[in-house]
């Protein structure tokens, strides 16, 4: 069964940080019915993106992603992605950004689009889904951006 991970994204166009906070949406039968939910509405606020396409395959430039992460996302730490052409700094917990995963972040919705979809849509949500959207709401009141990454 496939794991879904709410995660917030501080995104400039170039390097992309995942946020420490993100989270598994459990139990996953709920996760999947609020997922369901809010495609029902609108398919881009939340659409999941595969965890192993994040990273791009230094081997393989045609390829888009790699079999297996080299970090767990239930890992307490950010996660910085840079282009795969960008100039390398040195630092560490550094990896390099997939052209598919630069073209699914290029795709998600602005903290304003995000805000005013929330805003118009959370009061038909079941209840359960109540904690999870104010969390996405914190977040981008913060000014980063929600994704959904989907572990396999």
């Amino acid at each position: 069964m496939s794991r879904y991970w709410l995660t917030p994204l501080h995104w400039n166009g170039a390097d992309a940080i995942l946020g420490a906070e993100r989270f598994l949406l459990e139990p996953g039968e709920l996760g999947e019915r609020w997922i369901g939910a809010m495609k029902a509405v609108h398919p881009r606020p939340l659409s999941p993106f595969k965890s192993g396409p994040l990273l791009s395959d230094e081997t393989n430039a045609e390829s888009c992603g790699i079999t297996e992460l080299p970090f767990l996302l239930d890992s307490e730490s950010a996660l910085t992605l840079r282009p795969p052409d960008a100039e390398p700094d040195g630092g560490a917990g550094l990896w390099s950004l997939s052209h598919c995963a630069e073209a699914y972040l290029h795709r998600i919705p602005s903290v304003t689009e995000a805000l005013d979809w929330l805003a118009r849509t959370e009061a038909d949500f079941d209840e359960a889904f109540q904690p999870w959207l104010r969390v996405m709401k914190e977040w981008l009141a913060q000014g980063r951006q929600v994704i959904l990454l989907k572990e396999d």
